[in-house]
């Protein structure tokens, strides 16, 4: 599946996801690509709040952009509960950019999973993870030894 070429229209960077806004839902993409979607808000690619739950198979979140933070994926919102977002092995973020914080991923910390199960830990380089430190810091992110790529943001 692709989600493609969207943009999304936020006022004071309330609000966003150029492809996807997942809001208290269970959303799985495998084998999937979202690329090259716009906000002017926060979560140019996925925007995933309220209890929310998104887990990345074998798919790509690529140049994505956001007017503030979050260019690929924002996970997370004060006092909304807890969302995550799970990034198994072969799963790409890569080439986002946001105007504030977390080209990649930004996330209201610790709800973010960077690497989910996995039988053969993929690469990584680079950086593009922002999280607020008030709330702790994403599980499983030894990037060292089970890193997914997230590059290039």
């Amino acid at each position: 599946s692709q989600v493609t070429g969207n943009t999304a229209t936020a006022v004071g960077g309330n609000g966003g996801g150029g492809g996807i806004v997942n809001v208290y839902g269970s959303l799985t993409l495998t084998k999937s690509q979202v690329n090259r979607n716009t906000t002017g808000g926060v979560g140019g690619g996925i925007w995933n709040v309220y209890d929310g739950s998104v887990s990345l198979v074998e798919s790509q979140v690529n140049w994505n952009s956001a007017s503030y933070d979050g260019g690929g994926i924002w996970n997370g919102y004060p006092g909304s509960g807890p969302s995550t977002v799970t990034l198994c092995p072969r799963s790409k973020v890569q080439h986002n950019t946001a105007g504030g914080n977390g080209g990649g991923i930004w996330t209201y910390a610790p709800e973010t999973i960077l690497n989910g199960p996995a039988t053969t830990p993929p690469s990584y380089s680079g950086t593009g993870v922002a999280y607020n430190t008030a709330n702790g810091v994403p599980s499983g992110n030894n990037l060292a030894t089970n890193p997914i790529n997230i590059f290039g943001n």
